[in-house]
């Protein structure tokens, strides 16, 4: 059965995997459902899932949802061999203990999945009657990446210590529309050993709650801590968790959890009267010692960048941090006065992540700074491979090495000891960041080499755009539709790392009835990406984010491989501008028709043979058949699923497009302006007939210029380091002249206040005279 439109195959039965080919005529004796001979089949999206079931020990499993939240929670109903009343199933997702299946009917059973200590791909393991074994794998998702954290609303306060009532609230149409079905509330505490990772319920807060009710209130001096969990425990998180019995087909929840937050509420009490009144000192003070035993888990971590410009540009190796986002108006809680933040992309080897806050100048924030600078992570916030070990788990091991720690330090005693956290936290200095180089094809086919040499890529078919020893680009050039001249665009690209996924984007067919202009395909299947779970899918070795201009319309993406190269591709007026963004790694090492980043400056980029093709001597026509054809990729190259279809009529266009009969040239002035009348803004005017086209062409190249400007090493002579001290100002660029006004904490002394970052010999800056300020005392 064909989906058509590219959306692949879905076979109706066999068995070991479809090896032999099947005699239909046994069809009608085969149960696959509900009755002898039905096959059932959704066929009203874009892919088709099989429902029903089959009778063979090897039957494929189809899972919904396949994407869930890593906090656990969702119901994942499992089809695809057909069970009885009497079977004992049970479900494993990943890591995680087994847990018993609901029977639902003879086609299905359903999951309740349990709190994961990892994310990305997890399997899910099947066991029916202690022998059948099946798998499947799905998707577990960071929290704030799921719709669950929508469905359950915290009062403020959860965090605090002296708070005396809680609430919480949810939608209970998530659970059942039974009126009399009831949940229970509990208090869910995580810790970690050197060798465990420990979920708890440390309190039932309320038992029996009427779901119609949506709302639950209760005093926090009936729920104090008891016994060990005392001084175990310091995070935790809420949970409203529906009785089995209350289960509807239409259920989507067993239980919606909270995000995490630290449960000072719980254990004021004991605290005091272990600690004193003072408590969270002694804790901030226990903390550091042993905290500090160990920090060369730092030196793991890549450099700030310099500017807020530099970190949006370097989007290979670092992202937004939801919590800090200038894009959607985030108040950044723990960086109050950032502007933003970003973290990097792939932890170190230790589970450790960086992250970079930016206040309104757009200079980085420096944790010695301030109380809200930018602070490292000993335990990165997206967790880190291979997960299910204390230290690497999603958020959680985070919260405990550098979350509940600020509040013992800061938040809970107005930053009273938080120069303690900050030294530890230390951020990462910027003036040894170095910026990494972006290429680009867009428009009409307009090439921006990472060495910034323009030219037009006439022709159609596979190219390869850029490779290097563990990274593979290749992109398909066609035909503009509905274009009189041969003029040709970028249509579709795919990528692939050293055993990494295969990532395939395409223009979707003109024929499509959905407004999604994009079709991914990821080793070859469909993939989408159009709701919350899905727009961040983390694949074997990349990362593919859905950018969207607008909800649906699944038209921007980037793609993070996790060596540090970012690609970036945008639909716009039915062709492809793509972005390649590569690290320094790479410097000398890309090869294609985005060329090579060099430090010796070139006036052209290489063939195949290794020959350096010049750009501003060539003709357009010399350029296409030295430099373009000599990277066609050839069949044994290519890693588009299908090839391309051969036009034989198609002549390159190797001249300046004539002027079409239905536009004129002020038209085009208007637009693309008159003192460059050969500009790519001109050409593709010309070329396409579409001022859109056009438009967009002028903006990308204009958008390149910006960016390239953004990656160039900032002058700076890096932190002041004079600590707990007090100054003018926080910009350490190069020129820059800083007063130390005084202190903190205890007394300024020292010969000399003020500096002045100055540049020496051997691209060396330094702060002059030599730094002798210092505070002393408490």
């Amino acid at each position: 059965m064909n989906g058509g439109l590219n959306v692949g195959w879905k076979d109706v039965y066999c068995e070991s995997n479809c090896i032999s080919t099947q005699n239909v005529s046994v069809f009608p004796d085969i149960m696959a459902s509900d009755m002898k001979g039905r096959f059932i089949y959704k066929v009203s999206d874009d892919v088709i899932i099989r429902g029903g079931c089959l009778p063979s020990d090897d039957g494929q499993l189809e899972v919904s949802p396949q994407y869930v939240s890593a906090f656990g929670g969702h119901i994942v109903d499992v089809s695809g061999v057909c069970v009885t009343n009497t079977s004992k199933v049970t479900c494993k997702f990943g890591a995680s203990d087994p847990v018993e299946a609901v029977y639902a009917s003879p086609m299905f059973v359903r999951c309740l999945t349990p709190r994961l200590t990892a994310r990305d791909l997890v399997t899910l393991k099947i066991t029916i009657d202690d022998s059948t074994v099946l798998h499947k794998d799905i998707h577990a998702v960071l929290p704030f990446q799921s719709t669950q954290l929508d469905h359950i609303v915290l009062s403020l306060g959860w965090d605090k210590t002296d708070v005396r009532k809680l609430n919480l609230t949810w939608d209970y149409k998530v659970f059942s529309n039974n009126p009399a079905a009831t949940v229970d509330i509990l208090l869910i505490g995580y810790r970690e050993t050197e060798t465990q990772m420990i979920f708890k319920i440390l309190a039932t807060l309320g038992t029996n709650v009427k779901i119609s009710d949506g709302v639950f209130e209760f005093d926090t001096s009936d729920h104090r801590c008891s016994g060990e969990d005392c001084k175990l425990f310091e995070q935790g998180m809420v949970e409203v968790r529906l009785n089995t019995k209350y289960w509807t087909p239409a259920t989507k929840y067993g239980f919606i959890g909270s995000g995490i937050f630290p449960i000072g509420w719980h254990v004021v009490e004991y605290m005091k009267s272990t600690h004193g009144a003072d408590w969270s000192k002694v804790l901030c003070t226990n903390w550091y010692d042993t905290d500090r035993q160990e920090m060369t888990w730092l030196e793991e971590l890549l450099d700030c960048p310099c500017t807020l410009d530099q970190a949006l540009t370097d989007f290979g190796r670092w992202l937004t941090d939801g919590g800090c986002n200038i894009f959607n108006g985030s108040v950044c809680t723990y960086h109050i006065g950032a502007v933003h933040c970003v973290r990097s992309f792939k932890p170190s080897k230790s589970g450790a992540g960086n992250q970079c806050c930016y206040g309104p100048d757009g200079n980085v924030r420096y944790a010695a700074d301030s109380f809200q600078g930018s602070t490292p992570d000993r335990g990165h916030d997206w967790g880190a491979p291979p997960y299910n070990k204390p230290g690497y788990v999603p958020s959680l091991s985070h919260w405990k090495h550098d979350v509940v720690t600020f509040y013992y330090c800061c938040l809970w005693v107005d930053y009273k000891y938080c120069d303690n956290y900050m030294d530890q936290r230390a951020t990462r200095d910027c003036k040894n960041y170095q910026p990494p180089k972006t290429a680009i094809i867009y428009g009409g086919l307009h090439v921006r080499t990472f060495a910034n040499i323009a030219y037009v890529a006439v022709g159609i078919g596979d190219y390869w755009l850029t490779k290097t020893t563990d990274f593979q680009l290749q992109g398909r050039f066609d035909q503009i539709k509905g274009t009189l001249v041969f003029s040709t665009a970028l249509v579709g690209v795919v990528l692939q790392g050293t055993n990494s996924s295969k990532v395939e984007i395409q223009l979707a067919p003109s024929t499509y009835t959905s407004q999604r202009v994009l079709t991914i395909l990821v080793d070859q299947q469909i993939t989408w990406f159009n709701t919350l779970e899905r727009s961040r899918q983390d694949l074997k070795g990349l990362t593919i984010i859905n950018y969207e201009s607008q909800a649906g319309k699944h038209d921007n993406f980037t793609i993070i491989m996790t060596n540090g190269i970012g690609v970036q591709v945008v639909a716009v007026n039915n062709l492809l501008h793509t972005t390649v963004v590569v690290p320094q790694a790479y410097k000398d090492q890309t090869e294609g028709l985005l060329g090579t980043w060099s430090d010796i400056e070139m006036d052209g980029v290489k063939n195949r043979n290794g020959q350096l093709i010049p750009i501003q001597t060539s003709s357009t026509q010399h350029i296409y058949e030295n430099l373009i054809t000599s990277w066609s990729v050839n069949a044994t190259e290519r890693l588009f699923q299908y090839p391309t279809m051969q036009n034989p009529s198609f002549a390159p266009l190797f001249s300046f497009p004539l002027l079409p009969i239905n536009i004129t040239e002020d038209e085009i002035n208007e637009l693309c302006g008159s003192e460059m009348p050969n500009s790519s803004c001109h050409y593709d005017y010309r070329a396409t007939g579409s001022s859109d086209i056009a438009n967009a062409t002028l903006q990308a190249e204009t958008w390149f210029k910006t960016v390239q400007s953004f990656q160039v090493p900032v002058e700076s002579c890096g932190l002041l380091d004079v600590p707990r001290s007090i100054k003018n100002s926080y910009n350490y660029g190069i020129g820059s002249k800083i007063n130390i006004d005084g202190c903190r904490k205890g007394y300024l002394t020292g010969e000399t206040t003020s500096y002045m970052c100055t540049r020496k010999g051997n691209n060396t800056n330094v702060w002059e005279p030599e730094i002798s300020a210092m505070c002393k005392g408490k």
